[in-house]
Order: structure tokens, then sequence, then C-alpha cells
């Protein structure tokens, strides 16, 4: 759930929810987030019933968070692996940034910074992969949660 708007070619329900701050603030106020964080000056939320629904079933969920989000995750008790996904460079990012053509030079020059901050908490993760070609992303990705299945607990 997100209160910014939604970008070219996002649809709501698809891609986010797309709410209202109030709507947002009302949801956040009745406990709904597993994990909510303030970014770029727009709230961005995940609802718990449906993650925890989900894990009840056995199943793998994937969820794209920020360091904030990522943080709060690891202290909500459930049974979270942390992978970090890295741009190949932050000149990569920059272009990857400006090809979306969905921000201006000042938003992408915030996402950078903002990056540039979020790529020092890499060493909190359990995985780091580098989005250089997105089939080897998906390869390794696939690769992690192959071995967690496997994984004898201890």
């Amino acid at each position: 759930m997100t209160t910014r708007p939604p970008r070219k070619g996002e649809r709501q329900g698809r891609d986010y929810r797309f709410v209202s701050l109030a709507q947002f603030l009302r949801a956040r106020a009745a406990g709904v987030f597993l994990e909510c964080a303030r970014i770029l000056g727009y709230w961005y939320g995940t609802p718990r019933a449906p993650i925890e629904h989900v894990l009840r079933q056995g199943k793998d969920i994937l969820l794209c968070l920020d360091i904030q989000g990522a943080g709060q995750l690891r202290r909500s008790g459930l049974p979270v692996v942390t992978l970090f996904l890295l741009p190949p460079s932050l000149s990569a990012l920059r272009e990857r940034l400006r090809a979306r053509g969905t921000e201006t030079p000042s938003q992408i020059a915030a996402r950078l910074k903002l990056a540039r901050r979020e790529l020092a908490e890499v060493r909190r993760y359990d995985y780091a992969v580098v989005n250089d070609s997105l089939s080897d992303a998906i390869a390794d990705i696939r690769a992690i949660l192959r071995a967690r299945r496997c994984r004898v607990r201890r």
C-alpha cells in the first residue's frame, strides 16, 4: 500500500494499493501493517494479514522493501530471510532511473542519495545479489530460495 501516485503503467491492486494519506494513516493506527515506512515523502506499507495467511500455507513470499521495512520485518518474529538487491554501480542505477522516465532530475538525485545510505546497510542482510543481468539475478534468487529450503535448522 502506498500514498504515492501511480507511475505510468502501474495499476491499482496489481502493483500497489494506492491510497490517500488519510487512509494510510488510519490503517497504520489500526495496526494493519507488518511494516511501513516513509520514503522520499510517501508512505509505503505491507498489510500483515495476507502475508501471515500465505506463510501459514508454507509458501515463500518475496517483498520489495527498503532498509526500514526490512529492519521491521527482522524484528517481527516471522521467519525472515533478507536479500539485498544491488545495482551493478551507482552510475548504472542513475541510468536506469533516467531511462524509466518517471522521476524528475531532483527526484533522481534524492533517490541516489538514499541509495548511497542504503548500500551501507548491506552487511545487515543474509544475502546480496547484484542485479546486473536480470536473468542472472533471478537465477541467484532462485538458488538462495532452494538452498534455504534444504537448510538443516540449527
